[in-house]
């Protein structure tokens, strides 16, 4: 089942400025992701704004498809507002155990949540850029969810972005933390997706 996954009604004023060291990162990092097929690794200190750079590396990739992977449900939560702060109102859903509609902030600005990789699945596959499509989708997951991101691959539903075993391993750390942000883009068709941690 997915929750709340309709877009949240009101834009919030005013975005975050980039400080210097983040604007140049940010520049850096678009510029590697642009060529087919390469990723990026952004590392900066705890607190330093990796998310905020991750939210305008996708706007400047046009990613309409965004997958973010944290260690906790905390920051599940947190990443989540922070897209809606920054001014981003398209579909959001994170996949955990967490229920978005507990959660008077996440259900107030409209982030879904699901465990169900076939429901999960159906969301993703109608990401698109027709005019019955949803023109964006950013899923948030947890490490201990990969496997629900990796599972929609095995359902009746086309899904646009494929994540492999191999990859999730390496991005969870064995004490299931981390403090850099990873970036790849992958092309399906016209479809632009980009994947953080």
């Amino acid at each position: 089942m997915v929750t709340s996954v309709e877009p949240a009604a009101l834009s919030p004023a005013g975005r975050p400025t980039l400080r210097p060291d983040q604007e140049r990162g940010l520049v850096a990092t678009v510029r590697h992701l642009r060529r087919p097929h390469t990723r990026a690794l952004y590392v900066a200190a705890t607190g330093t704004g990796k998310t905020l750079v991750s939210i305008r590396a996708a706007d400047q990739l046009a990613a309409c498809l965004v997958l973010v992977v944290v260690p906790t449900l905390d920051l599940a939560a947190q990443t989540a507002l922070a897209w809606r702060r920054d001014g981003h109102l398209e579909h959001m859903v994170i996949v955990s155990s967490m229920d978005t509609a507990a959660h008077d902030a996440l259900a107030a600005r409209r982030v879904g949540s699901t465990s169900s990789p076939q429901a999960l699945a159906a969301l993703m596959s109608v990401v698109g850029e027709r005019d019955d499509q949803l023109p964006a989708l950013t899923v948030i997951s947890t490490y201990n969810s990969l496997d629900k991101i990796e599972a929609t691959q095995h359902t009746r539903y086309t899904v646009p972005l494929s994540i492999s075993r191999s990859w999730t391993r390496r991005i969870a750390s064995p004490a299931g933390r981390t403090r850099s942000g990873r970036w790849s883009t992958m092309r399906p068709g016209s479809m632009r997706s980009a994947v953080s941690t």
